[in-house]
């Protein structure tokens, strides 16, 4: 039931970057939740440990842990709250909400991912959508994240973890597997990123700025198969975008780390994230 649901992340807080500030900023939506600003960075106080002796924690927690075939994609100096499990009987939302104390401090957040003969799966946040029942049109099963493990470690040590999403991996399908020229895959951008996206009639200009592309191994499924699939490797292509730019109120869209275009470096065809295949 939607009452009994769980934030994931109740018990590490919600915590951004200084990229993710900036985005919030450009934003400049409310914040009735009382989440981490860019304003309140100068006030917290800095954490000691640096980002080679975070990582070596995190490494050797995997180790302890005996997660195999992973390695560490992203590590960035966060800042956010933590969460109270109790405020007001509610669970997953900021303490700040309720009048509840709720310290802001820094930490290091380390990404991991499924790492196999030296190419990591990217990190991407998009939730595949729920599994519906193609007989009754039901949804039978939740959305799922892109596996991923966080690590949030400061000057104590180890502050928080999730693992989401955990696969068991299977068997190599293809040794050694031909990739398109990248200049095959730019064909396929530009002649289907619109119409993919159902881009080609908006009501008001679009600006779309590409700031980054990474290659790396994504999880694709059949279309009526939810629990199993296969690791391809594959193109993203993250960046933003900006409806009605003149206008009086732009609307401002930033896709993070939520990929906006991904193409299958094998064959040329476009992956739906939000779908899984």
């Amino acid at each position: 039931e939607p009452n009994e649901c769980v934030d994931p992340g109740a018990q590490i807080g919600g915590y951004k970057s200084e990229a993710e500030l900036l985005i919030e900023e450009k934003k400049n939506t409310e914040n009735p939740s009382g989440a981490i600003r860019m304003a309140d960075v100068a006030s917290i106080p800095q954490i000691k440990i640096t980002q080679q002796e975070a990582q070596a924690t995190g490494d050797q927690l995997m180790r302890a842990l005996a997660i195999s075939n992973v390695s560490c994609v992203s590590a960035e100096k966060c800042w956010g709250g933590s969460f109270d499990s109790n405020a007001s009987g509610v669970r997953g939302l900021p303490t700040a909400a309720y009048g509840v104390t709720n310290p802001f401090r820094c930490v290091w957040r380390l990404r991991y991912t499924r790492t196999f003969n030296g190419f990591s799966t990217t990190y991407d946040s998009t939730q595949c959508q729920p599994y519906i029942d193609p007989e009754d049109d039901k949804e039978v099963l939740p959305s799922a994240d892109y596996e991923n493990i966080q690590v949030y470690i400061d000057d104590t040590g180890i502050v928080g973890f999730r693992w989401a999403s955990p696969q068991d991996i299977g068997n190599v399908v293809v040794e050694d597997a031909a990739v398109l020229p990248f200049d095959e895959i730019m064909k396929v951008f530009s002649g289907t990123f619109l119409v993919a996206n159902q881009w080609t009639e908006p009501s008001a200009p679009l600006i779309f700025n590409i700031t980054s592309i990474r290659f790396g191994y994504t999880r694709v499924r059949d279309a009526d198969v939810y629990d199993e699939g296969l690791l391809v490797p594959a193109w993203d292509f993250y960046g933003e975008l900006v409806y009605d730019p003149e206008g009086d109120a732009p609307e401002y869209r930033f896709m993070y780390d939520e990929s906006m275009f991904t193409i299958n470096a094998i064959d040329g065809s476009i992956i739906d994230r939000q779908q899984g295949y």
